[in-house]
């Protein structure tokens, strides 16, 4: 694979970049207190879409040496991974830093919350598939940095059931 490395310590800042680099106090109101927007589930879709085809190696993605972490706004040295490279073009499919921010915390926090046993039955692994009900709630689902797991693992799941119900009506009770 041909890397295209962006420094943001020598050159140019990109454009997409420039406007997370600001100080905490100026991002939108929550973003800096954890409080995460909902996302579209097409926006999630195609944001994770992105994180998953850079890496497995089917798209190519530009690599920062330098990032800003999202909860203190201290700079951080990122190392040059295919991981890293897949969270930055995931991260740069969203122009609002809410957005961008709440994407990386339902990557971290809640998918792996949907990959319980308990959701088996509406996932495919071998195609990489969700059912519409449970990739609708992991975009949706209310939590911030303080959700206690458990709490956002309720709120999970009751999401999921609600837009089970809407989405297969009598298949929302089963247990699978």
């Amino acid at each position: 694979m041909n890397h295209q490395l962006v420094s943001l310590s020598s050159g140019e800042t990109p454009e997409w970049l420039k406007s997370a680099l600001r100080p905490l106090d100026e991002f939108p109101v929550g973003v800096n207190e954890g409080d995460f927007p909902p996302l579209s589930m097409e926006e999630f879709r195609h944001a994770y879409a992105t994180f998953d085809a850079v890496l497995s190696g089917r798209r190519e993605a530009p690599y920062l040496d330098l990032i800003q972490d999202s909860k203190t706004g201290d700079a951080v040295r990122l190392e040059d991974t295919l991981f890293n490279r897949a969270w930055i073009a995931a991260g740069m499919e969203f122009t609002d830093e809410a957005k961008r921010v709440s994407f990386y915390w339902r990557v971290e926090q809640v998918i792996g919350l949907a990959v319980a046993p308990e959701y088996a039955a509406y996932r495919n692994r071998q195609a990489g598939s969700m059912h519409i009900a449970l990739v609708s709630a992991i975009a949706r689902v209310p939590g911030s940095y303080r959700t206690p797991p458990a709490d956002l693992r309720a709120a999970l799941d009751k999401l999921f059931r609600r837009n089970l119900a809407i989405m297969t009506p009598g298949d929302a009770g089963q247990t699978h």
